[in-house]
C-alpha cells in the first residue's frame, strides 16, 4: 500500500509557510490514480516576479509558469495551443482529474492552462460560481469550465483562414458537478465532498478512500461564517469514518481573532446611526459579508446597493443559504457612468448600451429605475444617491472611488467603512494610501482608530472579521483527532503544528503532525 502526495504549492518552503496557491498531487500506485486537489494560483509567489497589469505572454506562460514554479511541472496535464490541445505525447491526461475545493483564485486559479479532457470536480455550487465568475469577467480571460482555443484557424470569407473566436474557439471542459456528501470515482478510487463554512458557496472539504486508508482534506475551512453546521457535519464525518490522514488548512493562526458575521452586521448597524452617505468594501465574491450587509442596511432604513456582478450572483443563487434575493426592496443595483458617460442622459438606449456588456444591459432598463423601494430589480442611479444621500448602503470598489464620489458630493457626516482585511503587503500599503488620500478628499474618511472588531489599530474605519478558525477553535477539533496531521495553507506551520498536536509540543513528534516541504514527496 502507498500513497505518494507532493505540494507544488502551499506549503512550507525557506521557514516559511504559504497562504494559498494550493497545488497538491496525490498519488495511490495501487490503485494507479493521480489527481491534484486543488489547482490555485500563487498569488504572493507570482507576485515575487509580476505585478499588475504586467503578466506572462499566453504563448510562453506555461512554459514560465514551469520555469518560475507558479504551477507545477507535471506531464500530460498542460495545453498546447500551437499543437491542438493534447500533448502528443500523452493521448490521455497525465491525471485522473483536479479535485476543486472552492471557487476562489488560490485555489482555481491555474485551471485555465490545463488541457480541456482533464475532469474537473466541483460541488454543484461551486461549479455554478465558477461558470457565472468566467461569463462576467470574459471566457477568455478566466477559463475555469471552458476552454478558449488560441491558435485554432478557420475558413474566412475571403477562402483564407483565421483564428477561430467565440463558440467556434470554444469546447466545455470535463465538469463533474456534485452534491454534498456525493461518493464519486475519482480513477480508481473514490471521494466524499463535504460542505463546509466559507465566505462562498460551494466550498468543500473530502474524504478520499485510498489504498493507504482515508484521507481527509479540509480545503477552505471556517467555524464563524453563516453556515457553520456545514462544518462541525464534515468533522462528525472525520470522526465517524475513523480517518487516518488529514491534510488540514491554519490560514490565519498567527494572530488573535474572533467574531462572527452576527457580529458585522451588529457592528455596521451602530457604524450607519446618524450617517448622511454610507459606502463600502467587502470582497465582490464574498457572499456572507454581502448579507452581513444587507441586514445591517435593512435594519437602518437603508438599502444595500450593489454592483451588476453582485446582482448576476444574487439572481443566479436566488436565496441559496439565506442570501438575499435580488428582487428584494432592500436591494438595488447601480450601473456606473462609463466611457461616454450617456448613463441617464436623453440619448437613445441604444447609444448608451454601447457602453456596457452585453450581460450588463438589461439593468439599464428603464423600467428598473428606482422609484423608491420595492419588490422588484431596482437599479439606483448616480443622482438617486446624490439627492438621498441617507437611504442607501453602498459597495464601492476601489477602481470607482473617485469617479462615484465626486458626483455624489458626500454630505457632512458621511462615511466609508471597509470590510475586508487591511494591507499585509507593500504594494497594498501603497494602495491604501491613495484610498485614503481620496477619502480625505472627499471627507469619508474616519480613521485612523480600532478596528471596531478586532482591537488593532486601522487608518480607515474597518468593520471585518476572518471567519476562519482561531488557534482555539482549531485546537479543540485536531487534538480530538487520531490521526497523522499533514499542515498546508498556513503562514507558521510549526505553529499550526503545535496547536493540532496532542503532545503539545513546538516540534510535534512525527507520528502525530507532520510539516510538509513544498517540492519533496512524501508516501504514507
Amino acid at each position: 500500500m502507498s500513497l505518494k502526495v507532493k505540494f507544488y504549492g502551499g506549503a512550507l518552503k525557506k521557514d516559511w509557510g504559504e497562504l494559498g496557491g494550493v497545488q497538491i498531487l496525490f498519488h495511490d500506485t495501487d490503485a494507479d490514480t493521480r489527481f491534484f486537489f486543488d489547482f490555485g494560483q500563487r498569488p504572493d509567489h507570482y507576485n515575487r516576479y509580476y505585478g499588475f497589469p504586467y503578466k506572462p505572454a499566453r504563448h510562453s506562460e506555461i512554459e514560465i509558469a514551469k520555469s518560475l514554479a507558479l504551477a507545477a511541472d507535471f506531464p500530460g496535464i498542460y495545453r498546447l495551443d500551437g499543437q491542438g490541445f493534447r500533448d502528443p505525447r500523452f493521448r490521455k491526461p497525465g491525471i485522473d482529474g483536479i479535485v476543486c475545493s472552492h471557487a476562489h483564485y488560490d485555489h482555481i486559479g491555474e485551471v485555465e492552462k490545463l488541457r480541456p479532457d482533464i475532469k474537473l470536480f466541483y460541488h454543484k455550487h461551486g461549479a455554478t460560481l465558477a461558470r457565472l465568475w468566467q461569463k462576467l469577467s470574459g471566457r477568455t480571460v478566466n477559463q475555469f469550465l471552458d476552454y478558449v482555443a488560441r491558435n485554432a484557424l478557420v475558413p474566412n470569407t475571403q477562402g483564407g483562414l483565421k483564428f477561430a473566436s467565440g463558440d467556434l474557439a470554444t469546447i466545455e471542459r470535463a465538469i463533474v458537478e456534485l452534491e454534498d456528501e456525493e461518493r464519486v470515482k475519482i480513477g480508481n478510487i473514490y471521494g466524499t465532498p463535504y460542505l463546509v463554512d466559507h465566505s462562498l458557496p460551494g466550498a468543500t472539504g473530502w474524504i478520499f478512500e485510498t489504498s493507504a486508508g482515508k484521507v481527509a482534506v479540509s480545503g477552505d475551512i471556517r467555524f464563524r461564517g453563516r453556515r457553520r453546521g456545514d462544518t462541525e457535519k464534515f468533522i462528525e464525518a472525520l470522526h465517524r469514518e475513523k480517518i487516518d490522514y488529514f491534510f488540514v488548512e491554519g490560514s490565519l493562526l498567527h494572530f488573535d481573532h474572533q467574531g462572527t458575521e452576527e457580529d458585522v452586521t451588529s457592528a455596521m448597524i451602530d457604524q450607519l446611526k446618524d450617517v448622511a452617505f454610507a459606502a463600502v468594501a467587502y470582497p465582490p465574491r464574498d457572499f456572507d459579508r454581502m448579507t452581513s450587509m444587507y441586514y445591517a442596511a435593512k435594519a437602518t432604513g437603508r438599502m444595500l446597493v450593489v454592483d451588476a456582478a453582485q446582482g448576476e450572483y444574487l439572481s443566479k443563487f436566488n436565496g441559496v443559504n439565506g442570501y438575499p434575493k435580488l428582487n428584494d426592496e432592500y436591494i438595488g443595483i447601480y450601473m456606473p457612468k462609463l466611457r461616454y458617460g450617456l448613463i441617464d442622459s436623453e440619448y437613445p438606449q441604444e447609444m448608451v448600451e454601447r457602453d456596457y456588456r452585453v450581460w450588463q444591459r438589461h439593468y439599464l432598463d428603464p423600467k428598473r429605475k428606482w422609484d423608491g423601494n420595492k419588490k422588484k430589480v431596482q437599479r439606483v442611479s448616480i443622482q438617486d444617491m446624490k439627492k438621498n444621500q441617507d437611504k442607501f448602503l453602498v459597495y464601492i470598489p476601489a477602481n470607482h472611488l473617485v469617479a462615484m464620489l465626486e458626483e455624489i458630493q458626500p454630505k457632512e457626516g458621511s462615511k466609508f467603512i471597509r470590510s475586508h482585511p487591511g494591507p499585509w503587503t507593500k504594494s497594498m500599503e501603497v494602495d491604501e494610501a491613495r484610498q485614503i488620500e481620496v477619502l480625505d478628499h472627499y471627507n469619508m474618511l474616519t480613521g485612523p482608530k480600532l478596528d471596531v472588531l478586532n482591537g488593532t489599530q486601522s487608518n480607515i474605519t474597518t468593520v471585518h472579521i476572518t471567519g476562519h478558525w482561531n488557534k482555539e477553535e482549531y485546537s479543540e477539533v485536531l487534538r480530538e483527532l487520531d490521526c497523522l496531521k499533514i499542515m498546508y495553507h498556513t503562514m507558521i506551520p510549526k505553529l499550526s503544528a503545535m496547536y493540532a498536536s496532542r503532545r503539545r509540543q513546538i516540534i510535534p513528534q512525527i507520528d502525530d503532525v507532520l510539516i510538509p516541504v513544498r517540492g519533496k514527496q512524501y508516501e504514507f
